[in-house]
């Protein structure tokens, strides 16, 4: 369960940080719009895709583990930020701060993350 949660949180971090630079792209015009039946969903439903089954494995391992720093809310609210952050990374409707503070939000919970369980 562990090495299937830290390459899952791997994946999202990647994600996470492309869809960063996929913003500032777009925020700074140097990317056309993207296709939403093409692009955007596709990437949508791989988000939703890893982030149904790292809940899952995240919560239990919350569970079984009871870390010290990281509470079931927090993968909760992370999840919420990490879908509208891949969503919005396509669009420049949101503001370059917002989409900064999702972003380091969300990689403050996977770096918690990663570093729990690789420190055991």
């Amino acid at each position: 369960m562990k090495k299937r949660i830290i390459l899952l949180t791997k994946a999202m971090l990647q994600l996470n940080n492309e869809a960063m630079d996929r913003h500032i792209s777009i925020m700074e015009g140097q990317s056309a719009g993207y296709d939403f039946f093409e692009v955007v969903k596709p990437a949508v439903d791989e988000a939703d895709r890893l982030t149904a089954e790292w809940k899952a494995l995240v919560l239990k391992w919350i569970q079984l583990e009871k870390p010290k720093y990281i509470y079931p809310i927090q993968i909760e609210t992370t999840i919420d930020h990490f879908e509208q952050l891949i969503l919005q990374s396509y669009f420049p409707d949101l503001k370059k701060k917002r989409f900064k503070n999702m972003k380091e939000s969300n990689e403050y919970i996977f770096n918690n993350i990663l570093t729990e369980i690789e420190g055991d």
